[in-house]
């Protein structure tokens, strides 16, 4: 399960189960009450977890009336139960306070910047002209101008073609994309296959035809020669279409294992400084477990609370329906993604679909697609000899 929203984290949230009865009309219910679910996940047929508001968990009582589901609150979290927490304990509240405060005073500041896309040269080029200006780590957030950096950078760094300036918490980011020079084949530039295909179309504008409808021709194949008249300048021209299969694959297991939250919790608090680590809380005596992480720096000293939550592994079994079902999704989804991105006027002439059974276990799913499209693509001469 992903981690909370800072927002959500302050208005505090529940992990809840919610199995038995008819889960989808439950949750259809709640989704009319206006109840919003993070991090859905189905855990068997009838079992889903999921992250509710602290609140909206409140509201739930009234759609679960008649649903026959069960709803447990598997954990709960945030800062309302963190400052609940705190509260039994005076001491550990003047604390807390203590330390939120400077947390608040820390995030007045930029601590880090990130130059994201740029070549290490362009990088390195991009810090200097920041520093030049002023834009340095520990300056204040609020004399941040993303505008004049943009700015800035567009009119003094060549070679950019995209600059954007983003100042989110403590982080400034400058992400930039470099301007790409094409590559230009040199010598006679003829038209070979990009595809294995049956050719459906040929209509040659210039040059000479080496192939004819209905011919089969694999990937690399010569389509259409240059002119020989061009010379080094002459090029191909020409209209070639065919036939493409192409076979799109997913697996999906019959058994899954899942990892849920306990309830059992550890917390730590580390001081970092100097490349070392000092860790103000005891170890960890999970077998299995992840971490919520949260961080506060100062300069070269940075701050990490953590707290530790246990897990336990459970099995959850699928029948072979509701596993083939998810490996069709997975290669649809594969197959649609490829469909969108090959342009060029292609059109879907067939969709073929099968599940078959692997001795592992597996369920595999097979979408093969047939598509009618452009395949002549213009290759040197010189790199084909």
């Amino acid at each position: 399960m992903g981690r909370p929203g800072v927002w959500e984290w302050i208005r505090g949230y529940v992990i809840i189960v919610v199995t038995g009865g008819s889960v989808g009309s439950f949750l259809s219910k709640c989704m009319d009450m206006g109840i919003e679910f993070a991090d859905v996940s189905f855990v068997g047929p009838s079992a889903v977890t999921a992250r509710v508001g602290v609140a909206d968990y409140r509201r739930m009582v009234q759609a679960q009336r008649g649903s026959g589901c069960r709803v447990l609150a598997f954990r709960r979290g945030g800062a309302p139960f963190l400052l609940q927490a705190v509260w039994r304990r005076k001491t550990a509240l003047v604390g807390a306070i203590a330390f939120f405060g400077t947390i608040l005073a820390l995030a007045s500041f930029v601590w880090r910047i990130d130059v994201v896309g740029a070549s290490d040269d362009i990088a390195a080029r991009i810090v200097r002209l920041l520093e030049g200006s002023g834009v340095r780590p520990r300056m204040l957030r609020s004399a941040v101008d993303c505008d004049h950096i943009r700015n800035k950078l567009w009119a003094e760094v060549d070679g950019l073609a995209f600059v954007g300036v983003e100042l989110r918490g403590v982080v400034l980011t400058v992400t930039v994309a470099e301007k790409e020079i094409p590559h230009v084949p040199k010598g006679p530039i003829d038209l070979v296959s990009s595809a294995d295909a049956l050719i459906t179309q040929v209509i040659v504008l210039e040059g000479t035809s080496h192939v004819a409808e209905g011919d089969v021709v694999a990937k690399g194949d010569l389509l259409v020669s240059a002119p020989a008249q061009g010379g080094e300048s002459a090029q191909a021209r020409a209209i070639v279409r065919g036939r493409v299969w192409r076979e799109f694959a997913a697996d999906a297991p019959q058994s899954v294992q899942v990892r849920l939250r306990t309830g059992r919790i550890a917390r730590r608090f580390v001081v970092a400084f100097g490349g070392r680590e000092v860790n103000l809380g005891g170890q960890v005596g999970f077998e299995a477990y992840d971490v919520e992480e949260f961080r506060a720096g100062a300069g070269a000293i940075e701050l990490r609370w953590l707290v530790v939550h246990e897990l336990s592994t459970h099995t959850v079994h699928i029948s072979r329906e509701e596993a083939a079902s998810m490996a069709l999704a997975e290669a649809r989804a594969r197959a649609m993604e490829y469909v969108e991105r090959i342009g060029d006027g292609a059109e879907v002439a067939s969709v073929v679909e099968r599940v078959v059974d692997l001795e592992n276990g597996l369920i595999r799913a097979v979408v093969i697609v047939e598509t009618v499209e452009g395949i002549a693509q213009p290759t040197s001469r010189r790199d084909r000899a």
